[in-house]
Order: C-alpha cells, then sequence, then structure tokens
C-alpha cells in the first residue's frame, strides 16, 4: 500500500498548505473501486491534515452512480444548477470522448455496464440513477461521518460481480474484491492516518 500512503501524505500536505475549509470527493458506493479507493485516501487525509490544522475541515462525498437528491441533514450542502451551469457541466462530462458510451447510457438513466452484462442484478446498485441527465442538475455534497463508512452499500459490491464476468471472459486477470482487496487497504490507510 506504499504508493497509496504516499498518495495520502501528500494530499495531507497540500490541504495544510492550502488551509480549505472542506473537502468533497467520490462517495463509496461498491460501484468501481477506483473510486472508493478515492474515498479511503481522502478520509485518511482529511484525517492527518485535520490534526495539523484543528477542527473545521468539512469533509464530504458526492455520488457517481448514486441518485441524486437533496438532502435535508446537517452538513449538506445541496445545489440546485441553473440551465446555464448545468449546460457547462454536461459539456465538460462531454468533453471525456473515451467515456462516450458510458456518459451516454448514464445520461439516459442506464449503465452500460447492465448492458453488456444484462446477468447483473439491478439490486446490486439499488439507489442508481434511473431518471436521466436531469438527475446530475442536483448537486448533493454529503457529510462524511466519523468514521467514515468504508462499506460498500450492497453485500456483493457491483465491482466483484463485474470483474467475475470480465475474469470468465478472459479479459481481466483477477476480480477485485472487496473483503481481499479494499477492506485491507481501507485499514492500512485508517492506520496510517491514526498513527502519522
Amino acid at each position: 500500500f506504499a504508493p497509496l500512503i504516499r498518495v495520502v501524505d501528500e494530499f495531507a500536505e497540500a490541504i495544510v498548505a492550502e488551509k480549505p475549509g472542506g473537502i468533497a470527493g467520490d462517495a463509496i458506493e461498491g460501484f468501481n473501486p477506483a473510486h472508493d479507493a478515492c474515498r479511503m485516501i481522502i478520509n485518511a487525509a482529511v484525517t492527518i491534515a485535520g490534526r495539523a490544522l484543528g477542527p473545521g475541515i468539512v469533509n464530504q462525498d458526492f455520488l457517481l452512480v448514486g441518485r441524486h437528491t437533496p438532502l435535508e441533514s446537517d452538513g449538506a450542502t445541496n445545489l440546485l444548477l441553473d440551465d446555464v451551469t448545468f449546460e457547462r457541466k454536461l459539456a465538460a462530462a462531454r468533453s471525456f470522448t473515451e467515456l462516450a458510451p458510458e456518459l451516454d447510457a448514464v445520461l439516459q438513466g442506464d449503465l452500460l455496464a447492465l448492458h453488456q452484462y444484462p446477468q447483473i442484478s439491478n439490486d446490486s446498485l439499488a439507489t442508481r440513477n434511473t431518471i436521466g441527465a436531469e438527475a446530475y442538475r442536483v448537486e448533493c455534497l454529503r457529510p462524511v461521518g466519523e468514521p467514515a463508512s468504508l462499506t460498500p452499500s450492497t453485500s456483493t459490491p457491483f465491482y466483484e460481480q463485474y470483474g467475475e464476468l470480465r475474469v470468465a471472459e478472459g479479459l481481466y486477470g483477477e476480480v477485485i474484491r472487496y473483503r481481499d482487496h479494499m477492506l485491507p487497504l481501507a485499514e492500512a490507510l485508517s492506520e496510517h492516518a491514526a498513527t502519522f
């Protein structure tokens, strides 16, 4: 985990140098392990920086696949984008041409992976966006509790189901597993943050 621990330390140093009022990043959704790992890195860096700066760094997450709905809880930031801002957001997303098929599916309220592999249960992403582009007009930054949940909301994360099918096709060499890979990473980063 040494390379990711270095990322945590560099990010914590940047937070201390910049002294932002808050940090927002990916939520743990169990959809893509890279996004979940980003959240783990953010949590560890905020913990480390918080010791240097004192309390007050707001740690928030946002959903990438899940349905964007305003929250009425303490610490939540809800933004309803006006037409101009919303169109700028969509144009920025569309500028990533390598992600065009995935983006098109998401903006239609679907996931490309569910088209490719209909055998994956829709229940694995029960709270995913199903209403299309309009769902992304709402930006909701959710407060990350202490300690932040590192567990996906479903018993078998989507990325495991998807990975199993990709391995069976010979496209992946190994399935990334929550218990075998992600949980040990979470524990290592959390332990590092606690002892830094």
